[in-house]
C-alpha cells in the first residue's frame, strides 16, 4: 500500500484517463492533497468543461484534502524556492516545457 500526495497535474491527469496515473488513485493506496490543489483544479476543469463537471470533480476529491497549517504552507514555499521548481501551469503560462511531473509520496 502506498501513500501519495497528488498535486493538480495527478489529478488533471487521472480525470482525463491517462493510464499511467491510474496506479496513484488504486483503493490499494492512500491518497492526499491540499484545498490549493482541488481549488486549482476545480478553477481548470470549470475553464475546460464548464461548471457541472467542475462540481464533480470537486466532489469527486473533496475528502482527500488535509487541512494546511500555517507551516506547511511556509515550508513547502521554502522548498518550492530552493529547489527550483515551477509548477505545471507556471510552465505552461510561461511556454516551458514539463518533461515529468512527480507524484510524491507523503
Amino acid at each position: 500500500m502506498g501513500k501519495y500526495f497528488l498535486d493538480t497535474y495527478a489529478l488533471m491527469e487521472y480525470l482525463a484517463g491517462n493510464k499511467a496515473y491510474l496506479k496513484y488513485f488504486s483503493s490499494d493506496n492512500e491518497q492526499k492533497t491540499s484545498i490549493l490543489n482541488l481549488m486549482d483544479l476545480y478553477f481548470h476543469v470549470l475553464q475546460d468543461a464548464g461548471e457541472d463537471s467542475a462540481e464533480d470533480s470537486y466532489v469527486q476529491f473533496k475528502q482527500l484534502v488535509v487541512p494546511l497549517k500555517d507551516d506547511d504552507v511556509k515550508d513547502a514555499m521554502k522548498f518550492r524556492l530552493r529547489s527550483g521548481a515551477w509548477t505545471f501551469h507556471t510552465q505552461m503560462r510561461w511556454g516551458m516545457h514539463c518533461p515529468r511531473v512527480r507524484v510524491s509520496n507523503f
